[in-house]
């Protein structure tokens, strides 16, 4: 049986700590689906989301700013939140949109 699960190599000139390949797990998956949010939504959040270290996890925030400084990211992706495990890992946990989202540390 083989892993349909996509792997994003991604390249952060802005933050190159967050650069790296990511993996989605069955459960982000399956919320991507279920929220009609496609890939390539995810790997704008992972190019150009602002990285936060929250619960032992980090989060990749899509806000107003962002879409505002980066051209290559649309307006509907206006709090797009995703959670990776750790950088080191790089497994993404989960994804969801927030109107509020987390504060800037």
């Amino acid at each position: 049986m083989t892993d349909r699960r996509p792997s994003l190599t991604i390249d952060r000139a802005h933050y190159p700590k967050a650069s790296g390949t990511y993996r989605m797990s069955e459960h982000a998956l399956r919320r991507m689906y279920g929220r009609s949010l496609c890939l390539e939504a995810v790997c704008r959040a992972l190019c150009f989301g602002r990285v936060t270290f929250a619960r032992g996890a980090a989060h990749f925030v899509l806000g107003k700013n962002e879409v505002a400084r980066y051209g290559d990211v649309p307006p509907d992706d206006n709090g797009l939140q995703l959670v990776v495990s750790r950088l080191s890992d790089g497994t993404v946990l989960t994804l969801y949109r927030n109107a509020e989202t987390l504060p800037r540390t």
